[in-house]
Protein backbone atom coordinates (compact mmCIF):
# COMPACT_ATOMS: atom_id res chain seq x y z
CA UNK A 1 0.00 0.00 0.00
CA UNK A 2 0.98 3.14 -0.97
CA UNK A 3 1.00 6.32 1.31
CA UNK A 4 1.76 9.87 0.54
CA UNK A 5 2.01 12.62 3.00
CA UNK A 6 2.81 16.28 2.95
CA UNK A 7 5.60 17.28 4.71
CA UNK A 8 3.74 19.94 6.72
CA UNK A 9 1.89 16.61 8.38
CA UNK A 10 5.10 15.37 9.19
CA UNK A 11 7.07 15.00 12.83
CA UNK A 12 9.93 16.23 13.06
CA UNK A 13 11.00 12.55 14.27
CA UNK A 14 9.50 11.57 10.71
CA UNK A 15 11.49 14.20 8.56
CA UNK A 16 14.49 13.58 10.81
CA UNK A 17 14.88 9.65 10.02
CA UNK A 18 14.46 10.20 6.56
CA UNK A 19 17.25 12.54 5.80
CA UNK A 20 19.48 10.73 8.16
CA UNK A 21 21.62 13.89 8.73
CA UNK A 22 20.79 17.52 10.13
CA UNK A 23 23.16 18.96 6.62
CA UNK A 24 21.01 17.00 3.85
CA UNK A 25 17.57 17.81 5.46
CA UNK A 26 18.20 21.68 5.34
CA UNK A 27 19.46 21.24 2.09
CA UNK A 28 16.74 19.71 0.90
CA UNK A 29 13.79 21.65 2.77
CA UNK A 30 15.97 24.86 3.01
CA UNK A 31 13.53 26.90 -0.06
CA UNK A 32 9.50 27.59 1.27
CA UNK A 33 8.65 25.96 -2.08
CA UNK A 34 10.13 22.22 -0.65
CA UNK A 35 8.61 22.74 2.31
CA UNK A 36 5.05 23.75 1.12
CA UNK A 37 4.95 21.13 -1.78
CA UNK A 38 6.92 19.02 -0.37
CA UNK A 39 5.82 15.13 0.20
CA UNK A 40 7.11 11.90 1.35
CA UNK A 41 5.85 8.54 0.15
CA UNK A 42 5.51 5.37 1.97
CA UNK A 43 5.32 1.81 0.45
CA UNK A 44 4.43 -0.70 3.05
CA UNK A 45 6.16 1.02 6.24
CA UNK A 46 9.45 2.21 4.65
CA UNK A 47 9.22 6.33 3.35
CA UNK A 48 10.90 5.63 0.15
CA UNK A 49 11.17 8.91 -1.39
CA UNK A 50 10.71 12.68 -0.80
CA UNK A 51 9.16 14.75 -3.62
CA UNK A 52 8.35 17.94 -4.31
CA UNK A 53 5.17 18.84 -6.71
CA UNK A 54 5.09 23.07 -7.96
CA UNK A 55 2.05 24.31 -9.24
CA UNK A 56 2.90 26.23 -12.04
CA UNK A 57 1.22 28.24 -15.36
CA UNK A 58 -2.15 27.45 -15.73
CA UNK A 59 -2.86 23.93 -14.06
CA UNK A 60 0.32 22.21 -14.60
CA UNK A 61 2.55 20.26 -11.72
CA UNK A 62 6.53 20.56 -12.07
CA UNK A 63 7.91 17.56 -10.39
CA UNK A 64 10.46 19.89 -9.26
CA UNK A 65 12.53 17.51 -6.72
CA UNK A 66 12.23 13.62 -6.07
CA UNK A 67 14.96 12.09 -3.89
CA UNK A 68 15.45 8.24 -3.51
CA UNK A 69 17.61 6.65 -0.98
CA UNK A 70 17.97 3.15 -1.66
CA UNK A 71 20.29 2.65 -4.68
CA UNK A 72 19.37 -1.32 -4.90
CA UNK A 73 15.66 0.49 -5.63
CA UNK A 74 14.43 -1.70 -8.85
CA UNK A 75 13.55 -0.58 -12.29
CA UNK A 76 9.91 -1.47 -11.33
CA UNK A 77 9.63 0.89 -8.07
CA UNK A 78 10.96 3.46 -9.95
CA UNK A 79 8.78 3.54 -12.60
CA UNK A 80 6.04 2.91 -10.06
CA UNK A 81 7.02 5.94 -8.14
CA UNK A 82 6.39 8.40 -11.17
CA UNK A 83 3.37 6.69 -11.97
CA UNK A 84 1.85 7.22 -8.36
CA UNK A 85 3.39 11.23 -7.92
CA UNK A 86 1.43 11.25 -11.44
CA UNK A 87 -1.94 9.92 -9.35
CA UNK A 88 -0.92 11.99 -6.79
CA UNK A 89 -0.65 15.35 -8.99
CA UNK A 90 -3.97 13.95 -10.58
CA UNK A 91 -5.47 14.00 -6.90
CA UNK A 92 -4.64 17.36 -6.35
CA UNK A 93 -6.74 18.71 -9.88
CA UNK A 94 -3.26 19.48 -12.06
CA UNK A 95 -3.89 18.46 -15.85
CA UNK A 96 -0.34 17.52 -16.89
CA UNK A 97 3.02 16.59 -14.45
CA UNK A 98 6.20 18.09 -16.27
CA UNK A 99 9.75 17.43 -15.09
CA UNK A 100 13.41 17.54 -16.01
CA UNK A 101 16.11 14.86 -16.65
CA UNK A 102 19.42 15.20 -17.47
CA UNK A 103 20.31 11.73 -18.73
CA UNK A 104 19.28 9.38 -21.87
CA UNK A 105 18.24 6.47 -19.45
CA UNK A 106 15.95 8.59 -17.48
CA UNK A 107 14.40 9.72 -20.62
CA UNK A 108 13.50 6.89 -22.30
CA UNK A 109 12.13 5.39 -18.85
CA UNK A 110 9.57 7.97 -18.89
CA UNK A 111 8.66 7.94 -22.22
CA UNK A 112 8.11 4.07 -21.19
CA UNK A 113 5.38 5.56 -18.44
CA UNK A 114 3.72 7.89 -21.10
CA UNK A 115 5.51 11.07 -20.52
CA UNK A 116 6.20 12.88 -24.17
CA UNK A 117 9.34 15.18 -24.78
CA UNK A 118 8.30 18.82 -24.89
CA UNK A 119 9.93 21.63 -26.18
CA UNK A 120 8.86 23.89 -24.04
CA UNK A 121 7.69 24.65 -20.33
CA UNK A 122 5.19 26.89 -18.58
CA UNK A 123 8.06 27.66 -16.60
CA UNK A 124 8.99 31.52 -16.71
CA UNK A 125 13.06 30.59 -16.61
CA UNK A 126 15.64 28.93 -18.17
CA UNK A 127 16.74 25.82 -16.79
CA UNK A 128 18.83 22.24 -18.11
CA UNK A 129 17.62 19.21 -19.08
CA UNK A 130 15.31 17.35 -21.51
CA UNK A 131 11.70 18.25 -20.51
CA UNK A 132 9.16 15.56 -20.48
CA UNK A 133 5.17 16.07 -19.70
CA UNK A 134 2.69 13.32 -18.96
CA UNK A 135 -0.87 14.09 -19.44
CA UNK A 136 -3.55 13.77 -16.45
CA UNK A 137 -6.96 13.09 -15.66
CA UNK A 138 -7.72 15.92 -12.64
CA UNK A 139 -9.56 14.26 -9.91
CA UNK A 140 -10.82 17.86 -8.66
CA UNK A 141 -9.22 21.45 -8.41
CA UNK A 142 -7.29 22.31 -5.02
CA UNK A 143 -7.89 24.98 -3.51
Amino acid sequence: MVKITKVEHCSKQEIDEFFQDERQKQEYLKEDWAREHGFFMEFGQEKICFFVIEPVEGSHAWLRRLLMFRSNTKMAVFLLVFDWIAEEAERQGYESLIVSVNDQVRAELLELIQFKKIYETPLNEELPGEWYEKKLQPVSKST
